[in-house]
């Protein structure tokens, strides 16, 4: 089944809509709804910012929902898990993806295939909790062929060592074969003790990551 709901703006933590307010687009256990009754208050909404959450595979009827919002002119974002295949929507112009990884152990699956279909909007956003999370991301990605999206380290709100994941980013970057960048829930702080990276000049060091984040641009 699948259901829409709108969200304010500064409700959405990640991603392009960041911030923005959005529809969002997902699946739930409940009646099912007709699509006609999911477009109508998408459709006829100012809000042009769609989040549509899911899989494929497991909504067939995603790919009409997607169709309808691109033909009023909305701004759609594809939600999707790591272990998704995108191709079967990749052709759809208009559509921006934001593919969801969880560090890859314990059997994490994530679809190497999507990487060469993904274009300059589209994202790859690793979850990162940890110190070994960031560098296990890291290295996996590292290692594959990516380069027209995106890559971001996203650390989650219960995300631990936050100083030195900072500095170890900002030093990997200047390496990196693709672009990336460095971004966290609004809650994440960072531990001034270990916040080598604040220039010196600074008066009032950056608070969030978020706030150090925008002074250093996507690399």
């Amino acid at each position: 089944m699948i259901r829409c709901k709108e969200v304010e703006k500064g409700t959405l933590p990640m991603g392009m809509f960041k911030g923005k307010a959005c529809w969002i687009v997902d699946s739930f256990d409940g009646e099912d709804t007709h699509l006609n009754d999911i477009f109508k208050p998408i459709l006829d909404s100012r809000i042009k910012n769609v989040l549509v959450k899911g899989s494929i595979d497991e909504m067939p009827e995603i790919k009409t929902v997607i169709e309808g919002c691109l033909s009023k002119g909305k701004t759609v974002l594809f939600h999707a898990p790591a272990s998704s295949d995108i191709g079967p929507i990749r052709h759809l112009r208009g559509v921006s993806f934001l593919l969801i990884c969880e560090p890859p152990k314990n059997g994490v699956s994530i679809r190497t295939m999507n990487f060469p279909l993904m274009q300059e909007l589209d994202e790859v956003l690793f979850s990162i909790s940890s110190k070994e999370d960031y560098e296990m991301c890291r290295d996996y990605i590292t290692g594959k062929t990516v380069t027209r999206p995106v890559v971001t380290f996203y650390l989650k709100k219960n995300c631990k060592e936050v100083g030195e994941i900072v500095n170890l980013y900002l030093e990997d970057a200047e390496k990196f074969s693709f672009r990336s960048r460095l971004d966290s829930h609004a809650e994440v702080k960072l531990v001034r003790d270990k916040k080598k990276v604040v220039k010196e000049k600074n008066a009032t060091p950056p608070e969030t990551v978020s706030d150090l984040m925008q002074e250093i641009p996507t690399i």
